[in-house]
């Protein structure tokens, strides 16, 4: 039998999205441009609504509380920056590192939003919390 007291594993994330060269700025362009798009939509918890660069940091903070009970963590600054997330539950933690915290800020709600739409072992989509 299962100890209760145990531990849950820790699901981690993590991925450097880097616009040093033309192939990295097409692919920061094109993870933004997706995020906007699917964050438009809306969820379960959010209404649909336009998403542009002005508020894709509300956008995004809004879903990972909503949507995902998730939040961001921390965001720092040194050579490059960084972005840190994880569940409230703690069983999903995400580190994206980044030369734009737009794209770190954008990776990191895809990341989110990517394990959720994942299948379970049942074959339905994750719970959006882990």
């Amino acid at each position: 039998m299962p100890d209760p007291l145990q531990e849950a594993p820790v699901e981690e994330f993590e991925d450097f999205i880097c616009t040093c060269s033309d192939e990295g700025r097409q692919r920061g362009a094109a993870l933004m441009d997706e995020v906007r798009g699917r964050l438009s939509t809306g969820s379960e918890e959010l209404m649909p609504r336009q998403v542009e660069n002005s508020n894709l940091l509300t956008m995004v903070v809004t879903s990972l509380n909503w949507d995902f009970d998730a939040r961001i963590t921390q965001i720092a600054n040194d050579q490059w920056s960084g972005v840190w997330a994880e569940t409230y539950k703690g069983d999903f933690k995400t580190r994206i590192e980044c030369d734009l915290v737009e794209h770190g800020i954008a990776a990191t709600w895809k990341a989110f939003a990517d394990r959720a739409q994942r299948p379970t072992a049942q074959g339905e989509p994750s719970p959006a919390s882990g």
